[in-house]
């Protein structure tokens, strides 16, 4: 069964803090024009930021596994409410690598899994890992090879 990069809440937690300092300059903002408001602002917003960062998202990285055979791959998830996800090879359009500069700094990358309707997300693997299954689902669906001659069209055509 397949987890995540143990260094996957790293790059969680610099994700979140960016965000954190976002917002606490918009919540400063307030604070100068109305500090009641932003001083409520701001205390309520990195009360969960601490939560986040302190509970949330290692249990959310604990809690994301996956499991691949020949035709199926399944996705499990969820800290409150978990949930499980199958994707069978033959509906995945095609798989695609993202690495952020933070996945980038720590050698994890994302994989988004294209299907019919839908996007599915496989956050933070190992970077060769995320790149193997990648290899794997995009090799079933690139089944068109080019001609062997590219002669041969060209004199199809005349």
């Amino acid at each position: 069964m397949g987890r995540l990069s143990a260094r996957a809440p790293a790059v969680w937690r610099i994700r979140l803090v960016a965000v954190w300092a976002v917002i606490s300059f918009a919540g400063g903002l307030i604070l100068f024009f109305q500090w009641v408001v932003g001083f409520v602002w701001l205390i309520v917003f990195s009360a969960a930021i601490l939560y986040l960062l302190i509970y949330y998202i290692p249990a959310a990285c604990k809690n994301v596994r996956f499991t691949q055979t020949e035709e199926l791959l399944s996705l499990h998830s969820g800290v409150f409410i978990k949930k499980t996800v199958l994707i069978h090879r033959g509906r995945v359009q095609y798989a695609k690598l993202i690495q952020g500069p933070a996945a980038r700094l720590y050698g994890t990358a994302s994989l988004l899994f294209y299907l019919a309707g839908s996007v599915l997300w496989l956050s933070e693997l190992e970077r060769a890992d995320a790149q193997k299954l990648q290899e794997e689902f995009c090799h079933d669906t690139a089944r068109v090879s080019p001609p062997a001659d590219p002669s041969a069209v060209h004199a199809g055509k005349s």
